[in-house]
């Protein structure tokens, strides 16, 4: 094939895949597979040839007509599959003679950066009150917009030359901070979480490295916890300044109704994986219809990846990923004994709502809270708490045979992108959220306050049980672990999908050990992301 008709073909590849990016289908910065099908316009016929020879190539890039001698029409289809490395296959389908002709171009995928394009370097600091410019801020609407929009109303105050826009989401926030960033379109502030697309972008080359800023406003470091600190560092670069910092689903909530009415006494860290199980057990009761309102369940844990299983992977002693984070470890067998032990709350133990009950439909419909004697869930697990008929509380989950109950630090941010024409009045904005008068700003509305120890460590927080039983735990929790590749979002959610059709019972733990081996190879194998 001449370089030309290669030329061509890249430029085709391109443009369909920025379409799948612009459609919300987003598979081509995901990696996955998605086929589209173009029928391109004929080109001018060429000169008539003894055997119908086919026409010149057309302007659009399609095939031309037949010779007028053969008049053979030719439908040309080109599939592109968008793979680690690309590849075009055009099919020339001859309507006279069933012909198909297949030809696949391969080109060469983009190498990632390992260094990134040094960010222009930042002017003196704006007086306070001086910074000036338009910039947009978006987040995911829900809990955190009142908290946001608190803080904002804050700055406005005291930045009267800056005009902010906020921004909720209500769906899919992290595919539209993709597609507008794809487009060129995107805030100059986003939210995101360690778990979701904050590394992605990273890989995509969007954030605004923060080193001279922090340098330049002599910002220290030790304002925050140390951990969180190297969450928002990724090859030797800090991104962010941390937002707020958990320790994952490791707190054990419980009725005290329940516990009451049983005679048991309320659970406390000091209990054992074995206490949890036997109490799970005295506390699961059968109603008498068959309807989920009806029953009495000792423990429900969270079966997702990072928020769920994967603690339970940490408190056995177990990593899914080794030390590199470049290999998948579920093969090994203190993995499979970890996913075993969830596997059994559902279908040996049965202390848990049966899974036709846990999945697919809302927890109001289906689950009452007031049906739970103990679950497991996050920092956040009690927002709801003032809807609970029910009397509560709250400590951290037992420690498994690795000597932790599972902590893993997440921290979510709010970084800039390096696009923003207004980089001085958005690091304004920046150092405002993860400031101390921010955190204490965030827990006014019962978030989650902050990552710097004193916020953490407030009265005005240690005052509430709900807060005091996390922060142990926060301090000793492991760091973050994720892909080397930075495939983060994609992992946490093809490994949270993957594990569904085990606690279904549709596979066997071992047979669901393999398929989680092969959705972490699969990932663990690609290169960096691209835009």
């Amino acid at each position: 094939m001449s370089s030309k008709a290669k030329r061509h073909f890249t430029r085709r590849t391109s443009v369909l895949t920025f379409g799948a990016l612009a459609g919300g289908a987003l598979l081509a910065a995901c990696g996955e597979i998605e086929v589209r099908y173009v029928q391109g316009p004929a080109g001018p016929a060429g000169p008539a040839g003894a055997q119908g020879e086919r026409g010149a190539t057309g302007a659009a890039g399609a095939k031309g007509a037949a010779g007028a001698a053969g008049q053979t029409q030719t439908i040309v289809q080109e599939k592109v599959v968008t793979v680690e490395k690309p590849v075009v296959v055009e099919k020339v389908v001859t309507v006279d003679r069933p012909v198909v002709v297949e030809k696949i171009v391969e080109v060469q995928a983009p190498q990632f950066r390992t260094d990134h394009a040094p960010a222009r370097a930042p002017g003196p600091a704006p007086a306070p009150g001086q910074a000036q410019g338009s910039i947009r801020f978006m987040f995911r609407a829900g809990p955190e917009e009142k908290g946001f929009e608190a803080i904002t109303k804050v700055f406005r105050e005291r930045n009267p030359n800056v005009e902010v826009n906020t921004e909720p989401t209500a769906g899919g926030h992290e595919s539209k901070m993709l597609i507008q960033t794809a487009a060129g379109t995107e805030p100059d502030l986003m939210w995101t979480a360690s778990i979701g697309n904050l590394y992605d972008f990273v890989a995509y080359d969007v954030w605004l490295p923060l080193d001279a800023y922090a340098k330049r406003d002599n910002i220290s470091m030790d304002d925050w916890y140390p951990a969180a600190v190297e969450t928002m560092r990724e090859d030797g670069i800090l991104w962010a300044l941390p937002l707020w910092s958990h320790p994952s689903i490791t707190g054990l909530y419980y009725n005290k109704d329940k516990f009451d009415e049983a005679g048991i006494e309320y659970p406390n860290e000091n209990w054992s994986q074995d206490k949890l199980l036997e109490t799970a057990q005295q506390l699961t009761k059968r109603g008498e219809s068959g309807e989920a309102a009806d029953q009495q369940w000792g423990y429900r844990p969270l079966t997702g990846y990072y928020n769920g299983f994967l603690q339970d992977i940490w408190a056995a002693g177990g990593s899914a990923l080794n030390k590199e984070r470049t290999q998948s470890m579920f093969n090994e067998g203190v993995v499979r004994d970890a996913i075993q032990r969830v596997y059994d709350w559902f279908h040996r133990y049965r202390t848990v709502l049966p899974p036709e009950w846990s999945w697919g439909g809302s927890s109001a419909g289906y689950l009452p809270q007031s049906t739970l004697a103990m679950w497991s869930n996050g920092y956040w697990g009690w927002w709801g708490s003032q809807a609970w008929d029910f009397n509560w509380g709250v400590t951290q989950l037992p420690k498994g045979r690795g000597g932790t109950n599972g902590g893993m630090l997440q921290t979510d941010a709010i970084p800039i992108a390096r696009r923003s024409e207004f980089p001085d009045a958005a690091w304004e904005l920046h150092k405002l959220h993860s400031s101390k008068e921010g955190g204490l700003m965030l827990n006014d509305h019962r978030l989650i306050p902050s990552s710097r120890p004193d916020v953490w460590t407030d009265a005005k927080l240690t005052a509430t049980e709900a807060h005091r039983s996390w922060h142990q735990t926060l301090l000793s929790a492991h760091p973050l672990e994720y892909p080397a590749n930075l495939w983060v979002s994609q992992f946490h959610s093809q490994l949270t999908a993957g594990a569904h059709s085990i606690w279904k019972g549709e596979l066997s733990v071992d047979q669901g050990v393999q398929q989680l081996t092969r959705v972490a190879v699969n990932i663990l194998n690609r290169p960096r992301p691209r835009l």
